[in-house]
């Protein structure tokens, strides 16, 4: 079939998070099965207009020397009904990560896919200025209004949950939890020689690293030599090495990725995960894959991929005593880090591509037998 994902980032793109790195595998796989995939995202400084990247003709609008995310909504939200007409795909493939597309009204004869990664909610107030923020909750709030009738995928129970308190009708919506290919991440028990909280995420208020930074004196008062590794870059970065100044065990390395990435990942002693909110969050099964637990916060979508004292922990974030005590008492017990690590990984290998992408053409396939 001719798939057309809308999607704001494309694997590629600088701020690229989990969402991408899962719409990457699909597409690769989907490609490899013999499906056309285009994609359209958002330009960045430097990018190509177009290229085929990840078995995907990746066409990307809006503007060249811009980051900005809002913008693309509306140019796309105008552009992208007239892109369908030029492509005539079988299925559109709608990512609504937060904002929607609004494909249910602009393409309303075409045969549409929706996946949601996470509610917001007031998370918006919390991590944006307020006309933004409001803007931003009530465009994600709408989706009530315009997607009831749309099949639905979403990533988690806890996705779901929010999505029925909405008004969602229960048989359009399909859980296909996140994956990851366990065998690129290899179990190691080689680790940093300092004990290490390692960070992997975009550098804005929604993932929650000022809460991780509010920790490190009192874990470094307990734990003198303890590191923490920052992995990522953001728009919010400057403000967080301004909040990190003075502490010289925190390092922010920037954007890493590929083998890098995961020997990182895998000599770490713990990722920490203090979202705000997430969806199921990739970082989590990556480390997972290394032997490596997490500790996240107690919120929707980290309590779908963290499985409580199993496979890593989960705690009030926003208590920095209660977050900093965890820290501290993972890194100070190997013998429980090894236990844990070893369920993580057990857990990782469950998370199965090859199945995520054959569930998701299972829904491709039920609307394409629905009549208009």
């Amino acid at each position: 079939m001719k798939i057309l994902i809308i999607n704001k980032y494309c694997p590629k793109h600088p701020r690229a998070g989990g969402a991408e790195e899962r719409l990457k595998q699909l597409c690769i796989r989907l490609h490899k099965l013999g499906h056309e995939v285009h994609l359209l995202s958002a330009r960045f400084p430097g990018c190509k207009d177009y290229e085929f990247y990840a078995g995907t003709n990746i066409y990307r609008i809006g503007l060249k020397n811009s980051y900005n995310t809002f913008l693309i909504h509306i140019i796309g939200l105008l552009y992208a009904p007239f892109f369908t007409k030029r492509i005539k795909p079988d299925i559109v493939y709608e990512d609504i990560s937060p904002l929607p597309w609004f494909t249910p009204l602009t393409m309303r004869k075409r045969k549409k896919v929706i996946i949601i990664h996470h509610i917001n909610k007031d998370v918006f107030f919390k991590t944006q200025f307020f006309p933004f923020a409001l803007l931003g909750y009530l465009l994600e709030q709408s989706i009530r209004f315009f997607y009831k009738k749309e099949k639905i995928i979403t990533v988690g129970p806890s996705t779901t949950k929010e999505l029925l308190k909405m008004g969602f009708i229960r048989e359009n919506i399909f859980e296909i939890r996140d994956g990851v290919n366990a065998r690129e991440y290899s179990y190691s028990k080689l680790k940093f020689k300092n004990p290490t909280v390692l960070f992997l995420g975009r550098h804005e208020l929604r993932k929650g690293l000022d809460l991780l930074i509010r920790t490190y004196d009192p874990v470094k008062k307990s734990i003198p030599n303890v590191q923490y590794l920052i992995l990522g870059d953001g728009k919010d970065r400057k403000n967080f090495e301004k909040m990190a100044e003075g502490k010289k065990g925190i390092v922010f390395k920037g954007f890493v990725k590929g083998r890098e990435k995961i020997d990182f990942l895998r000599k770490a002693w713990v990722l920490a995960v203090p979202s705000r909110t997430e969806g199921y969050c990739i970082a989590v099964l990556e480390a997972n894959a290394c032997g490596t637990l997490a500790i996240g916060n107690n919120v929707e979508g980290l309590i779908d991929s963290i499985i409580n004292n199993k496979t890593g922990f989960l705690v009030n974030c926003y208590d920095t005593k209660e977050f900093a005590d965890k820290i501290i008492e993972v890194l100070k017990d190997k013998k429980l880090r090894e236990k844990i690590g070893k369920n993580a990984r057990e857990w990782a290998e469950e998370h199965d591509l090859d199945l995520m992408t054959k569930k998701t053409l299972e829904v491709f396939q039920m609307k394409l037998k629905e009549k208009n």
